[in-house]
């Protein structure tokens, strides 16, 4: 019998994983048991949007916070000076353009992450003393926030403080936060979710 059911199930699996169904799951982010696609395939998509995240921080914004987290000063100016002396080149109808790099870190550099880690540090330390009810957990660029309180209109109020603490962090850093939030609410009471001002 289990045979001949795992027969069936590899039949309907066959039938059912379209070409659409695939598209649509993969468009979503997934990234396991289809072909093509493998943990390697996450990992890429983790270090693509890390990168676009790492082109956006300025120099004076990683100098700050290593400084913040005792870096010593001569690994300080090497950094500062690996980041400020690098040049773009562009080749167009066989004219090459050379342009300084403005902030950001090198793509693939090996720096490159700690240098954001360091940076959203901050964020996270600020989150967790201003917002203490809350739990705060940080992945590359994404920040998750959790709340808990006796009632909708309390957990809705400190979320929306966290997130006005996360976007006055992020201009002053020279960063701008990402609009799409995802909002989950884990209740054994049947009320609706509140509307939010954001």
């Amino acid at each position: 019998m289990p045979f001949l059911l795992k027969t069936l199930e590899r039949l309907i699996d066959w039938h059912i994983r379209t070409p659409t169904l695939i598209n649509s799951i993969k468009s979503a982010g997934q990234c396991a048991y289809m072909i093509g696609t493998s943990t390697e395939s996450a990992l890429h998509r983790v270090i693509s949007r890390m990168e676009k995240t790492f082109n956006n921080t300025s120099f004076d914004s990683i100098n700050k916070a290593l400084k913040k987290h005792g870096i010593d000063d001569m690994s300080r100016r090497w950094i500062a000076s690996m980041l400020i002396n690098r040049k773009v080149y562009s080749t167009i109808d066989d004219t090459t353009r050379c342009r300084s790099v403005e902030r950001g870190c090198p793509q693939r550099g090996v720096l490159s992450p700690l240098f954001w880690i360091l940076v959203v540090n901050e964020l996270l330390l600020e989150l967790k003393s201003k917002h203490s009810s809350t739990n705060v957990s940080g992945f590359a660029d994404n920040i998750s926030v959790y709340a808990t309180g006796i009632d909708l209109g309390t957990v809705s109020a400190e979320i929306q403080n966290v997130i006005k603490t996360a976007v006055k962090w992020s201009k002053s850093v020279g960063l701008s936060i990402d609009q799409k939030a995802n909002l989950m609410l884990v209740t054994k009471k049947k009320k609706k979710m509140p509307k939010t001002d954001t």
